[in-house]
């Protein structure tokens, strides 16, 4: 039976889950000796904590809420995508972490400055910098989400009596502003330990959904999908490839985006790597590495399910929804609507805290590694200073990633509730557009050795572009019509017509190309454009190329 809303018992469990938060907080911050404990932890963290905490991280609620939104509304070929799995750790565990040891860095982007120059490593610098503070306010955002979805009334009587747009807006900048005050005194011991706790809550949250719906309709998946496929055919239809790059979902093209995804990330996404930097040597590494995709892939494949016991609960029981809410066109909104109204009490403000907790630990995670990019450039040249100057300096470029990570939610806020798009329509015009171009830069430089600064600056604007063409797509076509409004030529309808467009719901709506490839394609294009410009270059000797791959492996791991 329907719960009206969370309940007092609820809200019990969410200040006991904050409680224990803070004392980890508290714990960590009292061992933040100096920078080196601050962003690393002192290169002794368990290996087993590290692989939870790249698992919590990494994942976040724009994944926990998209994946089972995407199967809602798109069918089950993204989840079939998990087929890539053992590809991507072959790469990852043989090529990346033996490379990464090897070079003890704090910034990944120290190494595009060892390869090429100081222009390339702020060149990559700015790539991360875009990349995660878009990734970092789209978590703010969809965690704001829930909880609007969750508890509507008190927000909503806070959100009048401030005369806020929408609720979410105070939502956002609420958390936000904790998790600034989080990441200023906490540091990456207090990330990780609470990212394993936080690991625990979203397997728990999950199991959740799927018990319930099992022992609510006394049904499981093979009923839950033959009743989906007979009302819905649509929605359960698979296809393994096509040509057309506006197909939204193929398998192979879920492959694509869930191999790019991992093999770009880590080797060239500083949330991901500072991680391993944490752990004292290249065994650890590569253990918390498959704690981690052990557990990403797990998690998956349950996210998967709870998108379908959901679509299956709710296409049952469509009457208990609220006006203006359905599975396709609310997917990313019913999981927090179910845990508010569905589950027992209590169980609803566990849910509740454990989105809060990720958003708050996934902008302090981000922070935190902006803050040791930040940090280690502004440290090139930078007179010797005391640890005391230099943890102050730390915690104010802290302050000030938080910041601007908070309103860059309210942006996305902003996107997300004015055009109606779903968190993973949303994920590569936010962030995933830069981490292509920037993947590029690192491939190009451990295994193109003739490559130098100015083949991969070439390199990555080209890429730059095409990817920001490829997310941006219908965004385009709409400038050059507000273009052609102020008198200049009007290039929409040939824009549009380069990939067609379709009929839905009585309106014409331009096809744009797959978010799902929106990594894969831009990577391709760096690493080929990187590779054909280097064939121009001299073949004579230069310092970067012992940073080349093959050469840096002839080091010990120290």
């Amino acid at each position: 039976m329907n719960q009206p809303g969370l309940t007092s018992l609820d809200y019990l469990a969410v200040a006991a889950y904050l409680l224990v938060t803070v004392f980890i907080v508290y714990w960590s911050s009292r061992k933040s000796k100096d920078t080196e404990d601050f962003f690393l932890g002192g290169r002794q963290m368990p290996w087993m904590a590290v692989g939870l905490s790249i698992m919590a991280t990494l994942l976040s609620t724009n994944t926990y809420l998209g994946a089972p939104g995407e199967m809602i509304k798109y069918g089950p070929s993204y989840t079939i995508g998990y087929l890539a799995y053992p590809f991507l750790v072959l790469v990852i565990i043989y090529l990346w972490i033996p490379f990464f040891m090897r070079l003890r860095l704090t910034s990944a982007y120290e190494y595009l400055e060892l390869r090429f120059d100081h222009r390339v490593r702020v060149v990559g610098d700015l790539l991360f910098l875009g990349l995660r503070l878009g990734w970092m306010s789209m978590v703010v955002y969809t965690a704001s989400m829930a909880m609007v979805r969750m508890v509507p009334g008190p927000l909503t009587a806070v959100s009048d009596w401030l005369q806020a747009p929408a609720p979410i807006f105070p939502v956002v900048i609420t958390i936000g502003a904790v998790a600034t005050v989080y990441a200023f005194f906490g540091g990456i011991r207090a990330v990780i330990w609470t990212d394993v706790l936080q690991a625990f809550m979203l397997f728990g949250g999950v199991i959740v959904i799927i018990v319930f719906v099992m022992l609510d309709h006394g049904t499981f998946v093979g009923t839950w999908w033959q009743e989906i496929a007979e009302r819905n055919p649509q929605r359960v239809e698979v296809k393994f490839f096509s040509w057309d790059i506006s197909e939204r979902t193929t398998i192979l093209g879920a492959m694509l985006s869930i191999f790019f995804w991992n093999v770009c990330t880590h080797c060239s996404d500083q949330v991901a790597l500072q991680r391993y930097f944490t752990t004292n040597s290249l065994k650890s590494a590569r253990l918390s590495f498959l704690v981690n995709v052990i557990c990403a892939a797990s998690i998956g494949l349950l996210l998967a399910f709870a998108g379908l016991a959901l679509r299956y609960h709710y296409q049952i029981r469509q009457d208990t929804l609220p006006p203006g809410l359905t599975p396709e066109s609310g997917a990313d909104q019913i999981m927090p609507y179910f845990y508010a109204t569905a589950l027992p009490a209590g169980f609803g403000g566990l849910i509740l805290v454990s989105f809060l907790c990720d958003a708050m630990q996934t902008l302090v995670s981000g922070v935190n590694s902006i803050t040791a990019v930040i940090t280690r450039n502004v440290a090139v040249g930078e007179r010797v200073v005391s640890e005391a100057t230099k943890m102050w300096k730390v915690r104010a470029i802290t302050v000030g990633v938080g910041v601007g990570s908070t309103v860059l939610a309210i942006l996305a806020a902003y996107l997300v509730e004015t055009q109606g798009n779903t968190i993973f329509d949303m994920l590569p015009k936010m962030f995933n557009l830069f981490l292509g171009p920037l993947a590029s830069l690192f491939m190009v430089g451990m295994f193109v050795p003739r490559a130098r600064a100015r083949t991969v600056l070439v390199s990555v604007s080209l890429t730059l572009g095409f990817s920001i063409l490829w997310s941006w797509w219908t965004d385009v076509g709409y400038a050059l019509q507000t273009l052609a409004a102020m008198g200049l030529p009007d290039w929409s309808d040939a824009w549009f017509s380069i990939l067609g467009q379709d009929i839905v719901a009585d309106k014409v709506v331009p096809r744009r190309p797959t978010p799902l490839l929106a990594i894969a394609f831009p990577a391709l294009v760096g690493i080929t454009s990187g590779t054909l410009l280097s064939l121009m270059e001299s073949r004579s000797p230069h310092a970067g190329q012992q940073y080349s791959w093959k050469e840096t492996m002839k080091k010990p791991v120290t």
